[in-house]
């Protein structure tokens, strides 16, 4: 009644209210109205809404206490601490922006989780604008949480457990649980969904007990928890190395986190990215330097078990998921070629790094498994990085950081989940055409489709983007990217995904056609590898 009698005095001597006040669990916050891009309809927008208190740096954040002010949420807040022209954010980053076009009705919710390797990224506006999901009819919801060192660092042990930053988004949806009914949201209807880190964030959710019953749909857009870029397996060394480039010469967990609580963010924050690089380049295929890490168990803990492990034996939060890859993710690569291919001369003189991460401890069987990559990939080849053709060096990692992963992701939870749905995103915009040096779409090319970007669209690719969103809506409404015929989707059909059956994906393109997995063969030799010379646990795969 509160909100009302304010909503209907702006109108009254206001014409069309600008701002507009809501009473939230917390306290009162103000929003403000605008106009979405595409079909110029009226939302509200409440950014920069606090759902953490200001977190101490290494400690599980609280959920934001009630505050007697109201709060003004009409713009975006700072980002979590990053690196962009130096030491950019703040430690008090723990904000999300609800954006929905009525406040009474009961919507579904999608709550977008950003990407960036998780060291990068925010919930910004301006990064992902919402407003065709909100012609939809959905509630949008962005969340930021903990990047890098501060939401990422673990020791191995109690005193730094790891895993802050998906805690950070676990409180997140804590909150929209507990709030997105003011927001016209139904919080029996929330889909959660991440692009690259925030698609594996969305994956781990899957398999932390902490977030069950949290969301009812999952979509996760190139990257799941079993990616291997997704688990950190040198947190401990990561941890130690930052604090010795500061000065702080221990092996002692506490002494190091103590001291590292010393140090000004921004100085942490530039001692931290320089590691990671040493860290990442190291070898790229064995992780990130500042990622999900399997935790030792204690109360608090988010992820303790072996990611792949619990999907193939049905140990996971089982909702709908949509999932899948854009055609050629790794072509990203292209605009780095030389010092690429200078990088990847470290695989001729550790040729066992192209192993995958969690195969096997056996020697011998890594090296048999070595062999055989190399001959597939690169026909033994001894200068690899000079010799082999740049569209070769795409595909290798394209299949071992992206598709392989995904693939096994979608066989795994298919045995479980119905509604599984699994895709290949293949649509190259007509702007992207001119100088494209690689056939196919690259990573995070998808999101020009679904999100409000400062990109030119042309009628066809005005077309693609009302599809795309519309597939996106739909399953987050219904559970399934087509659930009746459509002209728009081309009255096509997408059948669910089968374990029995996985080869088969829906190809997003001009027309939206079952096709099979262009990779399948590459597909089928890493079967055939893990059958030979896998242990048969794995963390990632």
């Amino acid at each position: 009644m509160w909100f009302w009698i304010c909503f209907l005095l702006g109108q009254f001597f206001c014409g069309q209210a600008q701002t507009i006040e809501l009473k939230i669990e917390g306290g009162k916050i103000l929003g403000r109205t605008d106009l979405t891009e595409g079909l110029q309809m009226e939302y509200y927008a409440f950014q920069g809404i606090p759902y953490a208190e200001p977190p101490k740096r290494f400690e599980l954040a609280i959920l934001k206490k009630r505050w007697s002010d109201i709060l003004n949420c009409t713009f975006d807040r700072t980002e979590c601490v990053q690196t962009g022209n130096g030491a950019v954010g703040s430690e008090d980053c723990l904000f999300l922006s609800v954006y929905t076009r009525k406040l009474t009705s009961k919507s579904p919710v999608l709550v977008w989780i950003h990407g960036g390797g998780f060291e990068i990224g925010s919930g910004s506006y301006k990064s992902n604008g919402p407003d065709y999901f909100l012609d939809e009819d959905l509630v949008v919801v962005f969340i930021q949480y903990r990047l890098g060192i501060f939401g990422f660092m673990s020791t191995g042990d109690l005193a730094c457990p790891g895993n802050l930053g998906l805690k950070d988004q676990n409180l997140a949806l804590q909150w929209v649980q507990r709030n997105v009914r003011y927001f016209g949201g139904d919080p029996d209807n929330v889909s959660i969904m991440g692009q690259s880190a925030g698609a594996a964030s969305v994956a781990m959710h899957l398999n932390s007990p902490k977030s069950k019953g949290l969301f009812k749909r999952a979509i996760m857009n190139s990257g799941v928890s079993i990616c291997s870029w997704s688990l950190n397996r040198r947190a401990r060394q990561t941890a130690f190395a930052v604090g010795a480039t500061l000065g702080i010469l221990t092996t002692n967990s506490t002494i190091l986190l103590n001291e590292l609580k010393k140090v000004d963010y921004r100085r942490l924050q530039d001692h931290s990215y320089f590691v990671s690089y040493a860290v990442a380049f190291s070898n790229i295929l064995a992780g990130i330097p500042y990622g999900p890490v399997k935790e030792v168990k204690h109360d608090s803990a988010f992820f303790t078990g072996e990611s792949e492990e619990m999907l193939s034996t049905g140990n996971f939060t089982k909702v709908p998921v949509l999932a899948g890859f854009t055609s050629n993710e790794t072509a990203i690569l292209a605009s780095a070629k030389v010092p690429f291919r200078l990088y990847f001369l470290k695989f001729d003189v550790n040729s066992m790094d192209l192993v995958p991460a969690d195969l096997t401890t056996s020697p011998t069987n890594k090296t048999r498994a070595m062999k055989a990559i190399k001959e597939k990939y690169f026909k033994n080849l001894f200068n690899t990085g000079f010799f082999a053709p740049f569209q070769v060096i795409i595909k290798f990692f394209n299949v071992d950081l992206f598709v392989r992963p995904i693939d096994k992701f979608v066989i795994d939870v298919s045995k479980y989940v119905s509604d599984v749905y699994y895709y290949s995103f293949n649509y190259i915009g007509d702007n992207r055409r001119m100088g494209q040096q690689y056939e196919g779409v690259s990573h995070a090319e998808d999101l020009n489709y679904l999100f409000k970007r400062s990109f030119q669209y042309s009628p066809n690719d005005q077309l693609m983007r009302k599809r795309a969103v519309r597939l996106w809506s739909n399953f987050c409404k219904f559970s399934k990217p087509i659930p009746r015929s459509d002209p728009l989707l081309q009255n096509a059909t997408w059948l669910p995904a089968s374990s029995k059956q996985p080869s088969f994906l829906m190809g997003i393109d001009s027309t939206l056609e079952g096709v099979k997995n262009p990779y399948q063969d590459n597909l089928d030799f890493y079967t055939k590898l893990y059958k030979n010379d896998g242990d048969g646990s794995y963390g990632t795969y």
